[in-house]
């Protein structure tokens, strides 16, 4: 549910900037979202706080 709401401001992100970057949330990163194109994230952001993720 939290990756559908997300999705359009990933894609977003994703087209604007293109990051390197991993933004996870979830058990162990169970969930995931990339915000960028790439074969290995530079940088991996851990939400641990799944209520956090409605600041984005």
């Amino acid at each position: 549910m939290m990756e559908m709401a997300l999705l359009p401001w990933a894609q977003r992100v994703r087209r604007k900037a293109n990051l390197p970057v991993r933004l996870s949330w979830g058990d162990a990163g169970a969930h995931s979202l990339s915000l960028g194109d790439f074969d290995e994230p530079r940088v991996q952001i851990h939400v641990r706080d799944d209520e956090a993720l409605r600041l984005l």
